[in-house]
């Protein structure tokens, strides 16, 4: 387990039915811009991500099919999505998450463009 989430390349957290973060991966530590894992581990994922900020409650994160934006702080205006997985006992008890974080800014910098594109081609066709 921990050599698999050592060698993806997306972020992974652990996180406990109340949202204390229990594992974090390497990646994920990067895509935060947390130096070491001990800064991460234990804290609430809500202050972590800024789920509050957000209006986002651990209800909505573990309820969310398609996740959601989080804009962590740093210099590269980086820009991922977050979608959790509940972790369920065989008794049907939920007892945490694993929230993976995607970095999502190329994808949304061409959506933008494609956008753009459209619009001034259109524009162009028009006049």
């Amino acid at each position: 387990l921990n050599s698999l989430l050592s060698n993806m390349t997306d972020g992974v957290l652990a996180i406990t039915r109340d949202g204390t973060i229990t594992v974090i991966n390497q990646a994920a530590l990067d895509l935060l811009h947390i130096p070491r894992t001990d800064k991460a581990v234990g804290k609430n994922i809500s202050d972590l991500l800024k789920l509050v900020d957000k209006k986002i409650t651990l209800r909505k994160l573990f309820q969310s099919i398609r996740g959601f934006v989080v804009e962590p702080d740093g210099p590269d205006g980086v820009t991922l999505n977050a979608v959790a997985s509940l972790v369920r006992r065989q008794s049907g008890f939920i007892s945490g998450a694993v929230v993976v974080l995607r970095d999502v800014t190329r994808q949304l910098k061409l959506e933008n463009d494609q956008k753009n594109f459209v619009s001034n081609v259109s524009h162009e066709l028009r006049t």
